[in-house]
């Protein structure tokens, strides 16, 4: 069981309700009381966090939209006897106007921009100020910049143009056309800059620190570098990187395995890899609670109903099996084998690879970096935190930054980093030039950090093509035993059909287009 370093995500009821539909005026009251306290306005941030955990974005949701569509996985989520599942149908193939869930994210993300822009738009700043109040809303404001940037970056990367909204929602102005890309992008730039002119580490040390804001200014950099090395973004990029590198005091953990294992040694939570990591309670009755094992936990693994929702593509598990044979992050990460607890207690459960007869769901191994490890816990709930930026991405990213700058020798140096704490060596992609250098340290981030949050966006970051050829194509020329077990990516390898950039980004949902009188 985890030791708590939690922020107990409380509903601050004056500041936190927003109703789905998104016409409705939320209810902000006298904010000028509200954020003129210390200890209110941390209430407040911590109401920001409670509704980026909410069950449609990082306790549940995203995970199953953004993983599922990213290239890299598959679900069962649906499914009754040999019909297809409807989730595979849609994002499992990259089908997304057939999509019953993007909606969902979509809703939950503007609820938490909406209480972010609250806390922007009432707290009275002072940079300058030595005042331990004054520091605290500095912070609180710091954070909800940053906050609020982190997820109009996800969202412009995701869907591309979208409503820009940086002031609490009225009923004048409720109705918002999109934005061009670019103005997001502005600004998400100017977000960074305030939150990194703002955050102090007063409110608390469960809180991201500045150089979570640095680490997101570096990815920014990257995503609008895309395939180009000679981008003058790639440097902007690198100096972010190195600032959280050689300043934040961040390291690996030396066992993998105890970023994802609460019965670890280790406390679960706000560890030295952690850079910024949204908190959780293990409370099943608490609004909060992260969904991973219900959801996640591979079904009959625990004696309690499971549901085992994520589940991994054969070309991306034998990706990593070739290329790392042996490698200790495969258990981690994977589960193909074990006794079942529930339905079927005392009886084997076989997934690919040890059952290569594959046929529906047991033709995947599952995904095991979210479950519960413990096959005789009851609990329902997670008790695991979700690290959102961790060191060992930091490295993958200086790594890739600094072979796309030329500097050969410390690229290298990076990626060995990440691989020794599985007492694995760089091979000979990443010392065979720069092109070998660049497909290598773009699969080391699938090995690393598989379903973690970012293998949608590092997929497609760097063009339509790169991920045709490198997601897109694999697949659907991969493993196929049985024709039911693959669900074939759209686009697939029909030439004429390459122009064809569905699959890069999600399609505004229904609910907004009929809501919104700005949007056709």
């Amino acid at each position: 069981m985890k030791i708590s370093k939690y922020i107990y995500l409380f509903v601050f009821s004056i500041c936190f309700t927003l109703s789905c539909d998104l016409e409705e005026e939320p209810p902000y009251l006298a904010n000028e009381n509200v954020f003129s306290s210390a200890s209110d306005a941390v209430k407040a941030l911590d109401g920001i966090y409670a509704s980026m955990n909410g069950y449609d974005y990082y306790a549940n949701m995203y995970h199953f939209l953004f993983n599922v569509s990213s290239g890299l996985g598959w679900t069962k989520r649906g499914q009754t006897g040999a019909a297809p599942s409807p989730d595979n149908l849609a994002e499992g193939s990259l089908n997304f106007g057939a999509s019953r869930n993007i909606e969902r994210v979509w809703i939950q993300v503007y609820r938490a921009i909406g209480r972010a822009n609250d806390a922007i738009s009432s707290i009275t700043v002072d940079p300058l100020s030595e005042d331990d109040n004054q520091r605290i809303l500095n912070d609180v404001a710091g954070q909800a910049y940053f906050l609020r940037a982190h997820m109009y970056f996800n969202l412009v990367r995701a869907w591309g143009e979208v409503p820009l909204r940086v002031q609490p929602t009225s009923m004048s102005t409720i109705h918002l056309a999109v934005s061009s890309e670019e103005d997001i992008y502005t600004q998400i730039l100017s977000d960074v800059n305030s939150a990194i002119a703002l955050m102090n580490a007063s409110s608390g040390n469960h809180y991201p620190k500045i150089y979570a804001a640095y680490m997101l200014l570096s990815k920014i950099h990257m995503q609008l570098a895309g395939n180009d090395n000679s981008s003058e973004h790639w440097q902007k990029a690198y100096d972010a990187a190195k600032m959280v590198y050689d300043e934040g005091g961040y390291a690996l953990v030396s066992n993998y395995a105890d970023l994802f294992d609460e019965s670890s040694d280790l406390e679960i939570g706000n560890e030295i890899e952690s850079i910024f990591e949204i908190q959780s309670s293990n409370l099943s009755q608490h609004p909060v609670s992260t969904d991973f094992v219900r959801a996640f936990t591979a079904s009959n693994y625990l004696a309690v109903q499971t549901f085992g929702w994520l589940m991994v593509n054969v070309d991306t598990y034998e990706s990593h099996n070739m290329t790392y044979p042996g490698d200790s992050r495969m258990d981690v990460t994977y589960i193909s084998e074990f006794i079942k607890k529930r339905a079927g207690a005392g009886n084997p459960w076989k997934g690919y690879p040890a059952r290569t007869n594959r046929s529906k769901w047991n033709a995947f191994p599952y995904f095991h970096k979210f479950a519960q490890k413990d096959q005789e816990s009851a609990v329902l709930y997670g008790n695991q935190n979700f690290i959102v930026y961790r060191y060992a991405d930091l490295l993958l990213m200086l790594a890739e930054i600094s072979n796309e700058l030329g500097l050969a020798g410390e690229a290298l140096d990076y990626a060995t980093q990440v691989l020794s704490r599985s007492n694995l060596t760089p091979h000979s992609g990443y010392t065979s030039g720069q092109d070998a250098f660049r497909d290598a340290i773009m699969r080391e981030y699938k090995y690393e950090l598989l379903f973690e949050g970012e293998d949608w966006f590092n997929n497609r970051r760097r063009g339509l093509q790169w991920f045709l050829d490198k997601t897109v194509i694999p697949h659907n020329t991969g493993i196929d035993d049985q024709g039911n077990v693959l669900y074939t990516f759209k686009n697939g390898i029909d030439n004429e059909m390459r122009t064809d950039a569905s699959i890069m980004k999600f399609p505004i949902p229904l609910a907004e287009i009929n809501n919104n009188q700005e949007i056709n």
